[in-house]
């Protein structure tokens, strides 16, 4: 099913394509080293202070120390890649703009 962020359920998935909007921008940079290939994927988890603490009791190295603030009001982090067998992996704690 497709629909706009703000309509979406936890049954759901989303896809979002990004494309960069300046040529040092960290997504043109990675797309010139990696093309074509997947950027990075997102969980989506109901509380971010204990997911962030289980994985990093699990060894899990996170990017920030803190969650930032994303889209729609959301609280994110980010697995790095190394934690994430070469992948990026966001975590995503919606907020009331989702």
């Amino acid at each position: 099913m497709v629909a706009p962020a703000a309509e979406l359920t936890e049954h759901m998935t989303q896809v979002q394509l990004i494309q960069p909007t300046r040529p040092d921008a960290t997504t043109a940079k990675w797309l010139e080293k990696n093309r074509p290939g997947l950027h990075h994927m997102a969980w989506r988890v109901a509380d971010m202070d204990a997911v962030s603490a289980t994985l990093r009791e699990r060894g899990i190295v996170l990017l920030y120390d803190e969650p930032r603030i994303g889209t729609g009001g959301s609280k994110i982090n980010f697995m790095h890649p190394k934690s994430g067998k070469g992948v990026l992996i966001e975590i995503v704690q919606p907020g009331t703009g989702h």
